[in-house]
């Protein structure tokens, strides 16, 4: 008798279904940007395994690792920084003194 081989539901299985749900979303344009994407995968770990917000975040992390290692293409780092222009140094106004008058004496 050869015994079954019945694979435990675990909740790392189930981070993993749950990435692998929304890579396929990603891919397919719903998210505008990465930070968007894990938020929204850690989100939904927290919602429907019932982990810690920092267990969800360390299983994204395994499966980004694993996604970036499998398939080169992918790439979940962080977005670009956005450009910022520095403002302009305001000039200092420079106090206008007032003339000084004169009396005049009759």
């Amino acid at each position: 008798m050869s015994k079954s081989t019945v694979k435990k539901v675990t909740k790392k299985s189930q981070g993993d279904a749950i990435f692998a749900t929304e890579l396929t979303n990603r891919t397919a344009g719903s998210f505008d940007s990465n930070k968007a994407f894990r938020a929204a995968v850690i989100n939904r770990m927290v919602s429907e395994i019932g982990v810690s917000t920092a267990s969800a975040s360390t299983m994204f992390n395994q499966c980004k690792k694993a996604a970036e290692a499998a398939d080169t293409t992918v790439a979940l780092g962080r977005d670009p920084k956005k450009v910022v222009t520095k403002a302009k140094p305001k000039v200092a106004a420079v106090p206008v003194q007032a003339p000084e008058t004169e009396e005049v004496t009759a």
